[in-house]
């Protein structure tokens, strides 16, 4: 396991992968900032401007901004990870790295650490980024930073992180089994977006009463930071929404682990 780790590291320093965890520090920047910037613009009707600069001045200011990219971060994990995984199948090199592995599951554990591993880094520089970011936005629309670094705004930007990185846990799961299932980059990353674009919100619609159990929206609350970004109800607390999230997540990497050991490597 941990060769077939260091394998896929050394795979990882692609400029395709490495351009992928950059874009989660420049979007992570950009919402940020831009999002703090705008939200006191001068332009604004002067209530909307009063109210947002008392919730940006609060504790919950920074990681509130922090979380609104959350999810966006946790999607280019999904899409790296469904893309790495399949990657082996697309360019035929699984069969030699099989070949030379002790056993598939190993194998697949130690790549899907590896490729884990690597968005966290990215993660955690895109939030310290962003932090940078949001004291220069307000610095310059002079928003009171204090209470950001207060024990309590602290507290909530380590709730913010820590569900951030739980959030891409999880989705990198659903990645690796659309990845096993197809066996394509390509449709892996389409199946994935459809999924959680297009397919849970239709469900929602349909099925109002769906809304507690859709991978997508627990996946909305638990990034939300526990109430720290208020988020849609769909009818779950936070604590049940992280539990069946986790329990899915399970679910997924059993069902990529049995399909994997058991289906034949065709490419």
């Amino acid at each position: 396991m941990f060769r077939s780790f260091m394998s896929e590291w050394v795979k990882l320093r692609r400029r395709a992968v490495l351009a992928a965890g950059a874009s989660m520090s420049g979007l992570a920047v950009l919402l940020t900032y831009m999002g703090m910037y705008q939200a006191v613009n001068p332009g604004r009707p002067p209530r909307a401007v009063a109210i947002a600069r008392l919730g940006l001045e609060s504790s919950y200011g920074l990681a509130s901004a922090l979380a609104r990219g959350g999810l966006l971060i946790v999607a280019i994990s999904l899409i790296l990870v469904a893309a790495v995984s399949a990657t082996e199948y697309s360019q035929g090199t699984i069969r030699v790295a099989l070949a030379n592995a002790p056993g598939r599951l190993r194998w697949l554990t130690g790549k899907f650490l590896a490729v884990v591993s690597f968005t966290f880094i990215a993660t955690t520089l895109a939030f310290g980024l962003a932090v940078v970011a949001g004291i220069a936005a307000a610095s310059a629309r002079d928003i009171s930073t204090q209470s950001w670094f207060s024990d309590t705004g602290i507290t909530s930007l380590a709730q913010v992180f820590g569900d951030t990185l739980i959030a891409e846990v999880a989705w990198s799961a659903f990645g690796l089994f659309c990845a096993i299932i197809v066996r394509s980059a390509g449709p892996a990353i389409g199946i994935a977006l459809a999924y959680s674009l297009i397919v849970e919100n239709l469900v929602a619609e349909i099925f109002p009463d769906t809304g507690a159990w859709l991978f997508g929206r627990l996946t909305f609350a638990v990034v939300s930071g526990n109430g720290v970004v208020p988020a849609p109800n769909i009818g779950s607390t936070y604590e049940r929404s992280l539990t069946l999230m986790m329990i899915y997540t399970v679910v997924l990497l059993g069902a990529s682990a049995m399909l994997f050991a058991k289906r034949d490597v065709t490419s």
